[in-house]
C-alpha cells in the first residue's frame, strides 16, 4: 500500500480527494476518515497489515494522528490489533451481516414511514431521477455506479424523514453495510431485484401509502 506523493495527500488530486471539506477538519479527522473510506470500499486488502510506521510515512505526519485514527477504527470494530504488532481489517462475518440487515430493516422502514408524510415534490423528483440513472447503469453492467445510486436512493429516504437523530444512526450503520455489500449484494440478479423493489416503493410513496411503504422497505432490506 502506498500513499506517498503529492497526488495522494489528503485533499490532493489523487484518491485522497474523497474527503470533502478537508480544510475544515483536523488532521486526525482527515486521516481517520480517509483510512475508513478506503477500508469500507475495499481499497485496502483485508489481509494487509496496517502499521504506524508505514502510515506515518505514507501520510507524511507524526505518529499521534495515525495512532488516534487506528484506535478509533478499532473501537468501531473495523480493524483489530495483531498480537505481533500492527492492525488488520476484521473479516466479514455472516452473523454480523444478518444482524446489520436486521437492524437496518427496522430503522429504514421507520425512516421511510416518516418520509412518506414529510417528503417534498422536489425530493420525489430526485428519487425518480436516481432510479432512471440506476436502470441505465444496470443496463450497461455498470455495477459500481448502480451501487452508488442505490446508496443515494436510501439516503434520500433518510433525509426526507426530517429526523436528525435517525439520519445520524442510519448513516453510521450504512458504513458497515458498505463493507458487506460485495459479499451479500453484488450480483446482477440481486441488483435487478433491488431496482424492482425501489420502483415499487417509489410508486407507493407517490400514492402516500405510509403503511405499504414501511412494509415494502422492511421486506426490501431483509
Amino acid at each position: 500500500m502506498s500513499f506517498s506523493g503529492e497526488k495522494n495527500k489528503p485533499g490532493g488530486t489523487g484518491d485522497f480527494g474523497v474527503i470533502r471539506n478537508y480544510a475544515k477538519k483536523t488532521l486526525n479527522e482527515i486521516i481517520y476518515e480517509d483510512l475508513k473510506d478506503k477500508i469500507l470500499k475495499g481499497d485496502i486488502p483485508s489481509k494487509e497489515r496496517l502499521q504506524e510506521d508505514n502510515l506515518t510515512k505514507d501520510y507524511e505526519t507524526s505518529r499521534t494522528p495515525i495512532r488516534d485514527a487506528l484506535r478509533k477504527l478499532e473501537q468501531e470494530n473495523i480493524i483489530e490489533k495483531l498480537p505481533y504488532g500492527g492492525y488488520e481489517i476484521k473479516e466479514v462475518d455472516i452473523e454480523e451481516i444478518e444482524e446489520i440487515f436486521g437492524i437496518r430493516s427496522v430503522l429504514e422502514s421507520y425512516a421511510a414511514s416518516l418520509a412518506t408524510k414529510r417528503i417534498t415534490e422536489a425530493e420525489v423528483e430526485k428519487i425518480e431521477e436516481i432510479l432512471v440513472r440506476a436502470k441505465e447503469a444496470l443496463k450497461n453492467d455498470d455495477y459500481e455506479t448502480f451501487i452508488d445510486l442505490d446508496t443515494e436512493f436510501h439516503t434520500s429516504f433518510y433525509k426526507a424523514s426530517r429526523s436528525e437523530h435517525l439520519l445520524r444512526i442510519l448513516l453510521n450503520l450504512w458504513d458497515y453495510f458498505i463493507r458487506y455489500r460485495k459479499v451479500a449484494f453484488l450480483t446482477k440478479p440481486n441488483l435487478e431485484d433491488s431496482l424492482k423493489g425501489h420502483q415499487i416503493i417509489l410508486k407507493k410513496l407517490k400514492e402516500g401509502d405510509q403503511k405499504a411503504v414501511e412494509r415494502l422497505v422492511r421486506k426490501h432490506v431483509n
